[in-house]
């Protein structure tokens, strides 16, 4: 499958709070992909 969109090792911190640590995704072509948080 060839990834339409790809992401390694993302990670995002804000105000001293770890929101997202380390993720990696791989959307292929046709697929749909949701992140829902609060």
């Amino acid at each position: 499958m060839t990834a339409l969109l790809e992401a390694q090792s993302v990670s995002m911190t804000v105000g001293g709070t770890t929101l997202v640590d380390a993720i990696s995704l791989r959307i292929g072509a046709g697929e749909m992909v949701a992140i829902v948080g609060p």
